[in-house]
């Protein structure tokens, strides 16, 4: 045994006995801590999250490589995970290979399409999927997705260039025309014309390179800084998506419904007794199947018909609402906790005068505050 783990152990027997059971109790409590941490990492990573396989054939793949981002609508759906390249046929097309969130399925008719966006004015390529409308039939794990690929500058020098040939090699009277000296001098002089300016416009993009370079890495800077942002709670629930937020159709959701004045002072986001009565009785609702996979979402609205208030104070005054309603769940009824190494995620949202994503059916308390609990199937 090495000298090290020697000297280790002997200095581990030096310890009193309740200094032993105090370190190994602080080691082991470190030890959860990481595990805890990292499993919260990899479900905010998405790394246990269902999902399915797309396939997609490109002439081209500038661009795109393993880890690009796949979007719907702007929403981060997936990835790319594998570029193969054909072996047998050149002239077979690029199979690239799509993990796509197992959410998002029911959102993909088979006419969908896929198209290469670029990520910004100086970004990289990303893949948007384009729904389409047969929704009598969905994209299922392992099919092949159509690609809209972009028309390449080369592709339209060739086509251009398969034209004039052709029209030289014809009979007719525009095939006369050509073959004249002075249209054939005055075609050699615009082409010269065409190449100079072709050389320097090359050369000016050459001498811009490098301050695109820089640009690009400013705005990867500032990327950081407003992703930075966007973790702020004030200015999270501003940036989220509320329709991903609300509509889940892969998820059972059971919800509770209060009037405001139910709940707050009137105009506040204060908390009445009778409103903290009303959460103390949902205590047995969430602790039902309570498990680290469910989630909590607390979401207000104000009435759209009056607009008594201006929109941005209304969203703040929604906001704070639910804020307010989702700290009495944390704080007294602990609906946050499933045990004492896990917890599940309570979502807060303001609204304002916007609608729900979904229509109701029924008519409700125009200014309300709704604690919807999602559940996977």
């Amino acid at each position: 045994m090495p000298a090290s783990v020697w000297g280790g152990l002997a200095l581990f027997r030096t310890f009193h006995r309740p200094q032993a059971i105090v370190l190994g109790l602080v080691l082991c409590g470190a030890a959860g801590l990481i595990g805890w941490a990292t499993y919260r990492i990899g479900v905010r990573r998405g790394l246990f999250e269902r999902a399915f396989e797309l396939q997609a054939g490109f002439r081209q793949v500038h661009g795109i490589d393993c880890g690009t981002p796949v979007r719907y609508r702007g929403l981060d759906a997936g990835h790319v995970t594998a570029v193969e390249i054909p072996s047998a046929d050149p002239r077979q097309r690029i199979v690239v290979r799509l993990k796509i969130k197992q959410r998002f399925q029911p959102l993909l008719p088979s006419d969908s399409r896929l198209h290469v966006v670029s990520d910004g004015m100086f970004g990289g390529k990303i893949l948007n999927i384009e729904p389409g409308a047969q929704l009598s039939r969905l994209l299922a794990d392992g099919d092949e997705i159509t690609v809209v690929e972009p028309t390449a500058l080369t592709d339209l020098i060739a086509e251009t260039t398969r034209a004039l040939n052709e029209l030289r090699e014809s009979q007719g009277t525009i095939s006369k025309l050509l073959t004249t000296d002075e249209v054939h001098t005055e075609l050699v002089r615009l082409v010269r014309q065409i190449q100079e300016m072709t050389e320097q416009a090359r050369r000016s993009l050459e001498k811009t390179q490098d301050t695109l370079q820089e640009g690009k890495e400013a705005f990867a800077a500032l990327k950081q800084d407003a992703e930075a942002i966007k973790r702020m709670p004030i200015v999270r629930s501003y940036v989220e998506d509320p329709v991903a937020i609300l509509y889940r159709p892969d998820q059972d959701c059971d919800r509770r419904i209060f009037d405001a004045n139910d709940l707050f002072e009137p105009g506040t986001s204060i908390l009445t007794e009778a409103g903290r009565q009303h959460l103390r009785n949902l205590s047995s609702w969430l602790e039902n199947g309570k498990s680290a996979d469910t989630e909590i979402v607390v979401v207000s609205y104000l009435n759209q018909e009056t607009k008594e208030l201006p929109g941005s104070v209304a969203q703040v005054l929604t906001w704070k609402q639910s804020e307010a309603v989702s700290a009495y769940l944390r704080d007294h009824l602990r609906a946050h906790r499933v045990h004492w190494l896990s917890s599940r995620k309570i979502v807060v949202l303001g609204m304002g005068y916007a609608p729900p994503p979904i229509p109701e059916r029924e008519p409700l308390p125009p200014h309300r505050t709704e604690i919807l609990l999602f559940r996977p199937r």
